[in-house]
């Protein structure tokens, strides 16, 4: 089901751009499965909000089971006799489990069966029951695959209405989040709007990552540019996400926007390469949870901005996810960690380290906002930003900052 780009309200007065997070049961649905399949994920849902999900996959797969089973398994016409306590066979007649039914059989046949038996072959009761197990399992097996794959087509935002701010703001921040924005990365954002709307911005947090890839999601965010009219504010500054850098800068070559004044690029030596990690260990699990922009990222070289005249800083993360130290052997297996801000093929003028991980940049976007508002008004972060290079092995915990 394709996403829906809505406006959220939080105060009169301030206006905020915020996709609403996915209804309760479906977002724990798929944690569900996949915390069963893999042991590894991070669901910030509240208890009662699981405690539904669970039932309600519980209720979906008894249902689904016994459909599979009519449609796999359908007995086969009953001979006359007397009915039994346990049917094997559609009703009309029965075949009870320890009885026979009198039929007439050549004396070849008669004789082969009991050959049959007599060599411990079992009876056929037995070898039906014993199909029926194997149908059960395949079903079962079927259900929890429809549950994966509808619960990731069917997610959408809850829609709520949005108003006009009373006076029109001349400048805006578009954020644009990358695979590991969730619930808690929008609350944090949330926080924020006050003091944003107090500096004159108006925050605009995008639906765009799409499940077909990095070439529907530029189609979505260049729909939300649109639709939203972000060109008419005087300034357009953005900040942008690993996988909002790889959607964000081709749009801006094809495309251009007149008014944007500034881009702050999110950079990871570490979480760069989880794409990667993601597309070649965990394929499956990864399409079913977030579908191909993963992959697109994986395959596809950075793009730098090209747009000489727009001020450009970078935010590069020094600490690795849980994600990567699960997956260090394959991490390590990439290359060498490097750290430099010339390392990451864009042009900066501006370059700053920060002792957070991925996941931790999104719930704590407060701690960076003071250097991203200075960025924005002087071009420089201010002289309290830490510029000084990592050393030492960045995966060992004991690294200088």
């Amino acid at each position: 089901m394709k996403a829906i780009e809505v406006a959220g309200t939080i105060e009169e007065g301030r206006r905020v751009r915020l996709d609403e997070p996915l209804p309760p049961d479906v977002s724990v649905r798929v944690r569900l499965i996949i915390l069963i399949l893999i042991g590894e994920d991070e669901p910030s849902e509240p208890r009662t909000s699981k405690i539904i999900a669970a039932v309600s996959l519980t209720m979906w797969i008894s249902v689904l089971v016994p459909g599979r089973l009519l449609t796999f398994y359908r007995p086969g016409p009953c001979e006359p006799a007397a009915p039994g306590f346990l049917a094997a066979c559609i009703p009309g007649s029965y075949e009870v489990i320890g009885t026979r039914p009198a039929r007439r059989r050549s004396p070849a046949i008669s004789r082969a069966k009991a050959g049959a038996r007599g060599a411990g072959l079992g009876t056929e009761t037995k070898m039906d029951r014993r199909r029926n197990m194997k149908v059960g399992r395949v079903a079962a097996r079927l259900a929890i695959l429809a549950a994966c794959a509808g619960a990731a087509a069917c997610a959408h935002p809850i829609v709520r209405p949005s108003l006009s701010p009373s006076k029109p703001r001349t400048e805006a921040l578009l954020v644009l989040p990358g695979f590991g924005y969730g619930r808690a990365g929008e609350k944090a954002l949330r926080t924020l709007v006050a003091s944003m709307a107090a500096e004159g911005f108006d925050l605009y947090v995008p639906t765009y990552v799409s499940r077909s890839g990095l070439s529907e999601s530029r189609a979505r965010l260049e729909r939300f540019i649109r639709d939203h009219r972000l060109d008419l504010y005087d300034r357009l500054h953005v900040f942008a996400f690993i996988a909002g850098a790889w959607t964000f800068n081709p749009l801006v070559e094809t495309q251009g926007l007149r008014n944007l004044a500034t881009v702050v690029y999110d950079r990871s030596p570490f979480q760069e390469r989880a794409p990667r990690i993601a597309a070649e260990h965990l394929h499956f699990l990864t399409w079913v949870r977030y579908g191909s922009p993963v992959f697109d990222v994986a395959r596809t070289p950075y793009s730098p901005l090209p747009a000489p005249d727009v001020k450009v800083a970078l935010m590069v993360e020094t600490t690795p996810t849980s994600f990567i130290k699960r997956h260090e052997k394959a991490a390590r297996g990439y290359g060498p960690f490097r750290f430099e801000c010339d390392a990451f093929t864009q042009r900066y003028d501006d370059c700053l380290y920060l002792s957070m991980n991925h996941d931790e940049l999104y719930v704590r976007f407060a701690d960076v906002w003071p250097e991203l508002l200075a960025f924005i008004r002087t071009g420089r972060f201010t002289t309290a930003a830490n510029r000084t290079l990592p050393t030492g092995d960045p995966l060992a915990g004991d690294r200088k900052r």
